[in-house]
């Protein structure tokens, strides 16, 4: 993680604390990037490109594809207070809906009109949780 970003995190978390005290080690993968901070959270955030393999018709309006999961850089503690929000680089055409949350990924659904059809796509996302 650059040294700005770092900073601007500090900062933002709590603002009264000297920088870089709260983050305790960063981790950067093809799965995205996970913050760890000194009081036990842990921030992961991802940018990656989805296949999208096959679907089927929901209701005659929306295609759904397959369950898809997407993997963490690194493992959360538990599921426990763990968040996630995932969105596509097709907003209100494409819409994604986090089916489950596992420690170590997420499976969302991807639905979007019968009249498009999309072979890949570009999803971000950020999850929040506990790593100790």
């Amino acid at each position: 993680m650059n040294e700005v970003l770092k900073d601007k995190l500090g900062k933002i978390l709590n603002p009264k604390i000297p920088r870089y005290e709260k983050i305790v080690e960063t981790i950067s993968n093809d799965n995205g990037t996970a913050i760890k901070f000194k009081n036990g959270v842990m921030i992961c955030f991802g940018k990656i490109n989805i296949a999208i393999n096959g679907g089927s018709d929901y209701y005659g309006v929306f295609n759904r594809t397959v369950s898809t999961p997407v993997n963490f850089p690194t493992s959360f503690i538990s599921t426990e207070n763990l968040a996630v929000n995932a969105t596509s680089q097709y907003f209100g055409v494409f819409s994604i809906n986090v089916n489950s949350i596992n420690t170590n990924n997420f499976s969302f659904y991807g639905f979007y009109p019968t009249t498009v059809s999309f072979s890949s796509m570009n999803l971000s996302y950020v999850a929040c949780g506990r790593w100790k």
